[in-house]
């Protein structure tokens, strides 16, 4: 599984579009997040799902800057841990760690898009 395959194209364009607006810190602090965030709870197809249901929720929340992904691991659905508890706290303490490093805001970036 791809990380996007489950996402339907108007989500795909939201995120190409979020994508280019972003500064290149942005981006890499978004690169550096999610990397963290996988090498923690495994790139397995489990890991790449929980990341895909962040990204997702971070759409429909209208987040407007993907390094903001840190800040929604706190949404995700308990239900979709099952077997990665410890290691998806062991990911949210170390990205929140990451985020206070690099003095990343607390509060997500938040657009609403129009259709």
């Amino acid at each position: 599984m791809a990380l996007f395959d489950d996402f339907e194209s108007e989500a795909k364009k939201k995120l190409g579009a979020i994508w280019k607006a972003m500064s290149q810190e942005d981006r890499e602090h978004f690169i550096n997040q999610v990397a963290l965030a996988l090498s923690v709870v495994g790139s397995d197809e489990k890991g790449k799902k929980l990341m895909a249901g962040l990204l997702g929720n971070m759409l429909e929340d209208g987040s407007r800057n993907l390094a903001d992904v840190g800040l929604y691991l706190e949404f995700v659905d308990e239900a979709e841990l099952k077997g990665k508890e410890d290691k998806f706290r062991k990911a949210q303490s170390m990205l929140e760690n990451y985020r206070f490093k690099h003095d990343l805001p607390s509060e997500p970036s938040k657009e609403f898009f129009s259709n």
